[in-house]
């Protein structure tokens, strides 16, 4: 048996989906020249910055920088050199 929801969401969905048609269009409207014009489109790539990590590992790291792995790891990770040196 069909649940008495089915049919009456039906009609709605077609109407919704007609709306999110009409809203969208003029956007993909817009697109197609801006490709054609050769205009990048989204969000812009970053690379990531680089750090020498001493030993190439992130203990080794941690020892010459006198800090935890995880704050090691954390650092690398965020490209972050250490503020204090080890001593």
């Amino acid at each position: 048996m069909r649940p008495a929801i089915w049919p009456a969401a039906a009609p709605r969905s077609r109407c919704h989906r007609r709306t999110e048609r009409e809203r969208i269009r003029p956007v993909v409207a817009g697109l197609q020249p801006a490709r054609a014009q050769g205009k990048r489109l989204g969000r812009p790539r970053t690379r990531p910055a680089t750090i020498d990590v001493p030993g190439s590992t992130v203990r080794a790291a941690a020892r010459a920088w006198g800090v935890s792995k995880s704050t090691a790891a954390r650092r690398i990770g965020a490209a972050q050199l250490p503020t204090t040196p080890a001593g």
